[in-house]
């Protein structure tokens, strides 16, 4: 997680830590929601692309 960028960061934390929808997600931020999407969306591929050596593709692991 300290890999990504503090945007990507938040919005994984809200999501996953404190069990936030993308909307509240958005309001929290004070950004739009597609704002969080695209950062999720960036952030899961990322790390995806940052455990890839753990055991698949990587995409296995962003659970695509």
């Amino acid at each position: 997680m300290e890999a990504l960028p503090e945007e990507e960061r938040a919005v994984v934390r809200l999501h996953y830590d404190d069990g936030l929808t993308q909307t509240e997600t958005a309001s929290r931020l004070g950004v739009p929601v597609g704002t969080v999407k695209s950062r999720s969306h960036r952030a899961h591929r990322r790390l995806g692309e940052l455990l890839s050596h753990v055991g698949g593709s990587g995409a296995e692991v962003a659970g695509r």
